[in-house]
């Protein structure tokens, strides 16, 4: 019998061709900060989505189905009429060549036999010198639920801790605090409160985005009701989360510029804050901030990388060293297979090594230190490169330095005793200062 229709099976081989094909573009005036834009290898042949690095470059997660989730999202929209477990299953859009990380298919709260379902997986890393090569499926998601974004903001202290950590789920973004980077408990996890999140349903809040300004936090997102309009919000929280202020409309970057996606903040060996985003998913730009601590005042923006030959790239995040990971699609155009078109990855601009003391700093230096809490005297290992100069510096809750001590590395690993017990009892920061480069111990 002869088939009524024929489709083209597309192969890993069809994907890997069209992967060492792709080039991204960066801009002329950044080709002496960044090195190549990289493929980061444990890249999958599923849908790696909602693309978040930690600020210590440590931590990767990504959004991920081991299906092409564009293509059965199109059939989802267009096919409403159909049962909804026929939608749901969709079983006929995963990939036979895709990894599942033993993903649960199965449980959905709509009762079907299967479920198109999206993840979260999690890497890490030692130091950021490493490649990023291995992942796992985090305990971050439920079961029959997507759940992606992750955002997250280091202890000040112990960099593995998460003062706040961050996910979208159902339109909203939930918190979790006192968390760890592969957190589990998510039913612990608490809904922001209207107006961040709706009330009603009357919007969606997504990619949020932390970090920490003496002691306020920064939250900023995306606040959206159609996919293609997207406004960019801020709101500030003075107690480490606990409660947040009223969200503010980001007026200074806003659907004039083309269809604005994920931003992402970044603050500059300089204290120069910056604001990283997408333009109609084919630019990754940075905005300038004008009025120091005014989060509605951002400059033209500068165009970093450009699409170059490849669909779309966005979802840009930074690390602590000006690193930049961000999402990069694919399209078959010689699919005859309308289940097996498109493809997205995580990918990863380096800045370049010459350039960026703070990344080589970064790559050695950790500490640890004991007893925290402590009534005075307390014991402070560190781990950096020999004969390197470094000080130690204390800043207090206003960020007004009350301790400086200047040493030098005669062995890979110091061990010093410090008495701070002449200090008033309170929260202190603890940095390394070294090569013109100030360091957050890790």
């Amino acid at each position: 019998m002869i088939p009524f229709s024929f489709f083209a099976q597309v192969t890993v081989e069809d994907w890997n061709t069209i992967k060492e094909e792709t080039s991204i573009e960066v801009m002329s005036i950044f080709i002496d900060v960044y090195d190549q834009p990289l493929f980061i290898e444990l890249s999958d042949y599923g849908w790696e989505d909602g693309l978040q690095i930690s600020q210590d470059g440590l931590n990767l997660y990504a959004l991920y189905s081991p299906s092409d989730f564009l293509s059965w999202n199109a059939y989802f929209l267009n096919n409403l009429d159909l049962p909804l477990c026929e939608l749901l299953s969709g079983m006929s859009y995963l990939r036979p060549y895709a990894g599942t990380y033993n993903m649960d298919l199965e449980t959905n709260l709509f009762e079907c036999d299967s479920f198109i379902n999206v993840d979260i997986l999690y890497s890490h890393i030692k130091s950021i010198s490493e490649p990023f090569s291995e992942r796992e499926l985090s305990d971050i998601g439920r079961a029959g639920v997507i759940e992606g974004g992750p955002a997250m903001l280091h202890n000040i202290i112990d960099s593995s801790l998460m003062d706040i950590f961050m996910f979208t789920g159902n339109g909203d973004i939930w918190m979790l605090q006192n968390a760890m980077a592969n957190q589990t408990g998510i039913e612990d996890a608490i809904r922001l409160p209207s107006p961040i999140n709706p009330s009603k349903g009357e919007f969606n809040a997504d990619n949020a985005y932390l970090e920490r300004l003496g002691n306020t936090v920064v939250l900023v997102y995306e606040k959206y009701t159609d996919l293609g309009l997207r406004d960019f919000m801020y709101s500030l929280s003075e107690d480490n989360g606990n409660t947040w202020s009223q969200p503010e409309l980001i007026t200074t970057i806003d659907n004039s510029l083309g269809h604005i996606e994920h931003p992402s903040l970044y603050r500059d060996t300089e204290d120069q804050w910056w604001m990283y985003y997408s333009i109609d998913l084919v630019e990754i730009v940075r905005s300038k901030q004008l009025i120091p601590g005014d989060w509605d005042s951002w400059d033209e923006p500068e165009v970093i990388l450009a699409v170059g030959n490849a669909l779309i790239i966005g979802e840009p995040t930074v690390a602590r060293n000006g690193d930049i990971a961000f999402s990069v699609g694919y399209i078959n155009e010689q699919s005859n297979d309308t289940t097996d078109v498109y493809d997205l990855d995580p990918w990863y601009l380096p800045v370049m090594s010459e350039v960026n003391a703070e990344e080589l700093f970064a790559s050695f230096a950790q500490m640890s230190l004991y007893p925290n809490p402590s009534s005075g005297l307390v014991t402070l290992e560190i781990s950096l490169p020999a004969q390197t100069n470094f000080s130690i510096v204390l800043t207090d809750e206003t960020v007004r330095e009350v301790y400086r001590k200047s040493h030098l590395s005669k062995k890979r690993i110091e061990q010093l005793t410090i008495d701070y017990s002449w200090l008033n009892t309170g929260v202190y920061l603890c940095q390394i200062e070294a090569d013109s480069v100030t360091t957050p111990v890790d």
